[in-house]
């Protein structure tokens, strides 16, 4: 740009200096009425290079106001037009319309012409109209050369330009589009990075990339952006980001944009949304987050609410049916985002509010600026933000929030949710049903629920299961039976290979409602050996093969299975059987739930145990897969009799199998160590444990507990004491166990109700994210170890100093707090 300002222009301050400059001085200078048009052109123009050398403002200059107003009044031919449309667009003039001028003129205006007035219609005045009618004039040329011509007819300029008006305009589906694309890909060799990255952001903005060229076209402009500035590599950093394209090639522009000095709030807030929605390394993500958090407080909502959607979203691109996203919980950016929030609830708008929820809710964060923000009212929301503010807050379990959005004037009772897709449904039908204590959604929002599942097409094989899971779950809540079974029927009839959230759903439905054809149809359409379930399956063969049909050498022939094998799996054997063993002999209990079936193997030692003493043990299995394994197991042990599995969640199943039950006196928490405490609350709450009750906890250390052993150490209404020992199998990574005995139920709820430390709720999501990491079986032995000992640290550096003991320990540690009925 420099070297097309001549140095003297350079050196002018003002706009008096640059008419002196170009020969208007005196009376002419301050009658530009009377200039001619070329003049005219000649003066904006060159008034709008200084001033973008210079940064000087203009708008307010009585010399410029009076310069525009005559350009308006005159009429002028093609080139001077485009470039009094070009200086008044560059200089941001407001109040100017260039429609009466070009209208009924466009065949008069060369190709480049017109790509240059779209380029100024919309930074002057956005007219969707006018723009149309360039669009479909330079459609219209372009298509009718091609048949003289074999090259390109638009220049990649004229082409960039094009496609950003129609995006900034959100001009969608016009036949344009395409004829810049096919214009762009003549020229991709010889392509400007800045203008190529232009048509990136404008093709990813209106959706309408063909996925080859995008990717050639992604290629060109790595190839070529050595020199390229920040805006241009996060323009095409976020256009490889929108449209799900190749990581690598995403993740190699993030750094190079990085590097780059000084870049903008905005700049930064696209380059993390960026890296989430890429999957870019942690690493890559934590410095990004490094560099926002420094400038935090002066970035604006929307940019704030960029960065906290992306800390949630990051690592959530998993194919797997089981892996959840596991995202970047900073604590320090939560702290800032909740102080900054409060104090600036004037800027929310819906998209800005839901946004904030989803991110604060997947990080089970609470945030009672955003909760007060929702409850509030009088923000328009789509149905789309409904449904995600509706899932966020239930989540939260922020029921009063709820019903104030439900109120005659809430967002809920006054949305109109027709065009929500399944993922939507189901999160706004959950998060209704959810709420403690309900809330009665309203009438109308319950009605579209339902007949949105009877009016549903046909399922795909590739459906969203998780969606389809939380949808028959929120049915179920909502008490829309009809519907529940309705959505088990078709999804039986599009043969979907069921995952195992979505069967557990189908499965524990089912006996709720006591619907027994339903519930064996699902159990009809289960492989009886995934893939995912190849050594379980043969852990079952192993066992019918080498044990005779008793409980002890059932046993033994698993730890074999381990052993000759040289697998892992997840059993609760050597040192953690002695565990459970010593409690056993110790409380002789009658009444024994375990929660974490797995395979059956703690069940048929727990069984084996209180058969004894005609006790029995019941059991909860999420996967019905494992469930069924694990009752063949079960029954080859000869158990049948005393152990029952139940089949699907802890908070669905837990509530149902208590009720009215007769209490029980030890509890074996193996499932999901968040779970823990939210089950131990139901468990409390409904009155399922007698006095004395002894709760023995596995792998509080590894993926850990945090929370459920910071409650259990805090002084209260239970004692506890852990263990620490070695894993069961061939890697021995260290451990805890813990056991705890419920003294009483005095001031439970409070004492549930106490919140964790920072440090504590941080270490809650570590251990959850490398628990769904383990799932897919991307951890190895070396990690957990390490893992393991930074967990040990991290708990002693929070303050959560469990009274340690050893296996041998226990008899005489329980034997000293017996209360009530032990034996």
């Amino acid at each position: 740009m420099h070297r097309r300002v001549p140095g003297h222009l350079l050196q002018c301050t003002n706009v008096s200096e640059v008419l002196d400059f170009l020969g208007f001085r005196g009376a002419r200078a301050a009658n530009p009425s009377r200039w001619s048009a070329e003049e005219l052109a000649r003066v904006l123009h060159a008034l709008a290079r200084w001033q973008r050398h210079s940064q000087t403002p203009m708008a307010e200059d009585p010399q410029w106001l009076l310069i525009t107003s005559a350009a308006q009044n005159v009429h002028l031919e093609p080139q001077p037009l485009v470039s009094v449309a070009w200086a008044l667009a560059t200089t941001a003039t407001r109040g100017v319309t260039i429609r009466r001028a070009v209208h009924g003129r466009l065949k008069e205006f060369q190709l480049k012409d017109l790509a240059r007035l779209a380029w100024c219609s919309v930074e002057l005045e956005r007219p969707e109209v006018m723009l149309i009618t360039l669009a479909d004039e330079v459609t219209h040329r372009v298509t009718g050369a091609r048949g003289a011509r074999t090259g390109p007819i638009l220049s990649v300029l004229d082409a960039s330009q094009m496609a950003w008006a129609m995006a900034r305009t959100l001009v969608e589906s016009h036949p344009l589009m395409g004829v810049l694309q096919e214009e762009l890909s003549l020229q991709l060799t010889s392509c400007d990075a800045r203008h190529l990255s232009n048509s990136l952001w404008s093709f990813a903005k209106l959706a309408c990339a063909d996925p080859p060229f995008f990717h050639r076209a992604a290629l060109a402009f790595a190839a070529s952006c050595a020199k390229t500035g920040a805006q241009e590599l996060t323009n095409c950093v976020w256009a490889l980001a929108a449209v799900s394209h190749r990581a690598d090639v995403g993740e190699d522009l993030i750094m190079q944009a990085k590097a780059q000095p000084q870049l903008s709030h905005q700049q930064l807030a696209n380059l993390l949304w960026s890296a989430a929605r890429l999957s870019c390394g942690r690493d890559l993500f934590a410095d990004l987050l490094g560099l926002c958090k420094k400038q935090i407080l002066d970035m604006s909502l929307v940019q704030l609410s960029a960065v906290a959607w992306a800390c949630a979203a990051l690592g959530g691109r998993s194919r797997s049916a089981q892996t959840k996203r596991s995202g970047y919980r900073d604590s320090e950016l939560l702290q800032k985002l909740e102080l900054v929030v409060a104090n600036r609830h004037a800027e929310f708008t819906g998209r800005i509010l839901t946004n904030l929820l989803w991110a604060f809710a997947t990080f089970s964060q609470a945030s009672p600026a955003l909760a007060a923000a929702a409850g509030r009212g009088g923000l328009a929301m789509t149905a789309q933000e409904v449904s995600v503010a509706v899932w966020a807050l239930a989540t939260l379990e922020e029921a009063d929030t709820l019903r104030e959005m439900q109120s005659p004037q809430g967002a809920v009772s006054s949305g109109s949710f027709e065009a929500l897709q399944l993922h939507e449904v189901a999160s706004l039908a959950w998060g209704l049903g959810s709420a403690t204590p309900k809330t009665n959604p309203v009438g109308a929002v319950r009605t579209f629920i339902r007949r949105y599942v009877f009016e549903m097409p046909t399922l795909p094989a590739s459906a969203d299961q998780r969606a389809l899971a939380m949808l028959a779950r929120g049915l179920l809540k909502l008490d829309l039976q009809d519907a529940f079974a309705s959505l088990l029927d078709r999804t039986l009839l599009a043969k979907i290979d069921l995952a195992p959230d979505l069967a557990s759903a189908f499965i524990s439905g089912s006996v709720q409602l006591a619907d027994l054809e339903r519930e064996q149809a699902v159990w009809a359409s289960l492989p009886h050996a995934p893939p995912r379930a190849w050594r379980e399956a043969e852990l079952l063969r192993f066992v019918r093969r080498w044990a005779a049909g008793r409980a002890a050498e059932v046993l033994v022939a698993a730890e074999d299975f381990c052993a000759s094998r040289k697998v892992w799996l997840k059993v609760a054997g050597g040192q953690k059987a002695d565990l459970l063993e010593a409690v056993v002999r110790v409380i002789q209990p009658r009444r024994v739930l375990e929660v974490g079936c797995y395979v059956g193997y703690s069940a048929v030692r727990l069984g084996s145990a209180v058969r004894s003493w005609h006790g029995e043990v019941w059991s909860v299995e999420m996967d019905p897969i494992y469930a069924r394994l694990a009752r063949q197991v079960v029954e080859h042990a000869g158990l049948s009799e005393v152990v029952k599995i139940w089949v699907g969640h802890s908070e669905e199943v837990l509530p149902r199998m208590t009720r009215g039950a007769t209490p029980f006196d030890l509890v074996f928490f193996d499932q999901r160590g968040s779970r823990f405490l939210k089950d131990l609350q139901l468990l409390t709450r409904s009155g399922a444990l007698s006095p004395g009750a002894v709760l023995v906890a596995d792998n509080v250390l590894k993926p850990g507990a945090p929370k459920f052993l910071w409650q259990m150490v805090e002084p209260g209404p239970w004692r506890s004491a852990v263990v620490e020992l070695k894993d069961f199998g061939p890697c021995g990574v260290l451990d805890w166990m813990s056991v705890s005995r419920w003294e009483g139920a005095e001031a439970v709820e409070r004492h549930f109700e106490s919140e964790a430390p920072e440090l504590v709720r941080q270490l809650e999501w570590q251990a959850d994210e490398m628990r769904w990491r383990s799932i897919d079986g991307h951890v190895s032995p070396a990690e957990w170890d390490q893992f393991a000992v930074r967990m040990k640290d991290s708990f002693f550096a929070a303050g959560l100093h469990p009274d340690m003991k050893k296996i041998e320990d226990l008899d005489s540690w329980l034997g000293d707090h017996k209360h009530g009925r032990l034996r």
